[in-house]
């Protein structure tokens, strides 16, 4: 059955392993992304060029995006190159959205259990409120800011190693606090 399907729609540039992968139900975030959102004067735009997780519910601001870039190259009489002139200005910033909103799944995904997770997701809100503009977790980052996906991806990783920092040693600390109480 893998074989048929990987024969069938080589478009999807699936390995049989793959498809046998997603045909037994596993669990897996997939984005996808074309290698060309145009040819010639057509133009595709949205989930068509680059479908992303839903995770971050962020895909229609994508396609709008999309259209405000293509739309601002068309009105400046650049109807030739309209195309490859917005997927060279947006692929960046749609690329980084993908990646975030693997992030944010990955993050759900971790989920209740994770002790170490929720702090640095708590940690994270109480330092936001006292030092604006930084600290903001990647969800409010994404859903609640303007500006560049990339600039705020940037401060996010920027940021995370002081995060995780403050976290291990108050798991460190803990963790001594609870061998000397035994």
């Amino acid at each position: 059955e893998a074989q048929v399907i990987t024969c069938l729609c080589p478009e999807l540039r699936l390995s049989e392993e793959e498809t046998c992968l997603a045909l037994k139900g596993v669990d897996e975030v997939r984005v996808v992304e074309s290698d060309f959102w145009y040819h010639h004067r057509a133009v595709v735009i949205g989930d068509a060029a680059h479908a992303i997780t839903p995770f971050l519910g962020q895909g229609a601001n994508a396609a709008l995006e999309d259209s405000a870039v293509l739309a601002g190259h068309i009105l400046a009489g650049d109807l030739d190159y309209a195309g490859s002139r917005m997927q060279a200005t947006r692929r960046p910033e749609t690329q980084c959205l993908a990646r975030m909103a693997v992030a944010h799944y990955e993050d759900l995904r971790a989920g209740m259990s994770d002790r170490r997770n929720l702090l640095s997701r708590d940690l994270r809100a109480v330092l936001a409120k006292h030092f604006p503009g930084h600290f903001h977790p990647l969800y409010n980052r994404v859903a609640f800011e303007t500006g560049s996906l990339q600039e705020a991806e940037s401060a996010f990783i920027r940021e995370e190693p002081q995060i995780l920092e403050i976290v291990s040693t108050l798991f460190d600390e803990f963790d001594t606090s609870a061998q000397g109480e035994a």
